[in-house]
């Protein structure tokens, strides 16, 4: 997750360290009942609300397995399709940086890391009902976002 967050292998690497940091000072918190996947995430999000930013996200990197994800959510296409054949990891990972950042947490937490409205919401420390907002805004502005990348190539044919 924190590569999908930070974009960058080192900052990822410096996001997770400062993670197991806290989670150390933390895990007097922890309990049987505790779902420690999370209770990290939750964590993992405090590091990046609290000053984590050695350098700008979304500047490289990406994971693959996004292009499909994206498509497939979206109903946009389905892979061998034409819609799905003129996407690249490009204008994937365009759409996702051009998501506010709100809204692109919220949707790789729902749609990437599987996690449930209630767990996604304890996380980001909102409401069930905003996670649920975020996550529609998120695929729509995705759903454009992705559509005009393909009028741009049918343009460009």
């Amino acid at each position: 997750m924190a590569l999908h967050l930070t974009l960058k292998e080192a900052d990822a690497r410096e996001l997770c360290r400062q993670t197991m940091l806290r989670a150390y000072d933390r895990f007097h918190q922890v309990t049987p009942a505790t779902n420690r996947r999370v209770w990290l995430l939750a964590i993992l999000y405090d590091v990046l609300r609290s000053g984590f930013r050695p350098s700008r996200r979304g500047q490289n990197g990406g994971n693959p397995e996004l292009l499909e994800y994206a498509v497939e959510v979206q109903s946009c296409a389905h892979p061998g399709s034409p819609l799905f054949d003129r996407l690249s990891q490009r204008d994937l990972n365009r759409a996702l940086q051009g998501l506010p950042e709100e809204l692109r947490d919220a949707l790789l937490l729902v749609d990437v890391q599987e996690l449930r409205y209630e767990d996604v919401a304890r996380v980001l420390h909102v409401t069930t009902e905003r996670v649920r907002c975020r996550v529609s805004r998120a695929r729509a502005l995705m759903r454009a976002a992705l559509q005009q990348s393909v009028r741009r190539a049918r343009a460009r044919e």
